[in-house]
């Protein structure tokens, strides 16, 4: 578990396309529909104020995706 102040953001760990995003903390860097690779950021821990400085959050996000495996039948 990481502390809410350490910058952390959320990165994508297999191939897939987003289906649904809820962002609790951080800025959202994808849409659903997008398509991602592995090491994509998803949500950003970076997050921008209204007076366009910037402040580290942990990134929090409930997030959905299809995802992509390939699969190879063993040899017989």
């Amino acid at each position: 578990i990481t502390p809410d102040d350490t910058p952390v953001s959320s990165y994508a760990s297999a191939t897939g396309v987003i289906l649904s995003m809820d962002v609790y903390a951080g800025e959202a860097r994808v849409v659903p529909g997008a398509a991602v690779e592995p090491g994509d950021v998803l949500v950003s821990g970076a997050v921008t104020d209204l007076g366009g400085g910037v402040r580290p959050v942990c990134a929090r996000a409930d997030i959905r995706a299809r995802t992509f495996f390939p699969f190879t039948e063993p040899a017989s």
